[in-house]
């Protein structure tokens, strides 16, 4: 299902997890992590703040046991004309 994320020993995670170690980042607006390939989230964040969010960032996912890539950007827009912004996606194939 696509409410797992694939890390790189290949134990599913639930996205849910990941989502509540972001969450718990102070200085976030919004945020929203996808997962394009095995092992690997990228995080992109809309700050509230100019704090150094990253290092906060990659510390609260350091059990994750992925590579993390973060980047600030000024919005997050909704993806196939929806109107909400999933926070944690995968688009990995679920298989073993």
């Amino acid at each position: 299902s696509a409410a797992m994320l694939r890390p790189r020993g290949g134990v599913l995670v639930s996205r849910f997890v990941i989502r509540r170690a972001i969450e718990a980042v102070p200085g976030l607006a919004h945020h929203q992590g996808v997962q394009t390939q095995p092992g690997c989230i990228d995080v992109k964040i809309v700050a509230t703040s100019t704090a150094d969010i990253e290092p906060h960032l990659l510390r609260v996912l350091d059990h994750a046991d992925m590579n993390v890539r973060v980047s600030l950007v000024p919005e997050i827009k909704p993806q196939g004309g929806g109107h909400k912004v999933p926070l944690v996606v995968s688009e990995v194939s679920q298989a073993a």
